[in-house]
């Protein structure tokens, strides 16, 4: 389970039968989560590589960049490691 989730569920008071079942859950479905994602950035960088200018491109290299230390930020108040 990802570090978001296992920190989320720690919140909420998980019986241990309940964390088991999570993680039964997530191992089941890992493999087709993995492939998802794959498809997912593939059809993003198909779509960057024909649909966006050159400054288009640029501004959404700094959003990125923006939101990757947003999320580094918000791991920090969570208690996670960036």
């Amino acid at each position: 389970m990802a570090a978001f989730g296992q920190r989320l569920f720690s919140k909420v008071g998980l019986t241990d039968d309940q964390k088991a079942q999570m993680k039964e859950v997530v191992a089941k479905h890992r493999p087709a989560l993995q492939t998802l994602r794959q498809q997912l950035r593939a059809a993003r960088d198909e779509i960057t590589d024909k649909l966006l200018r050159p400054d288009q491109l640029a501004l959404a290299s700094r959003m990125k960049d923006q939101l990757r230390t947003l999320h580094t930020q918000m791991q920090s108040v969570l208690g996670g490691q960036p």
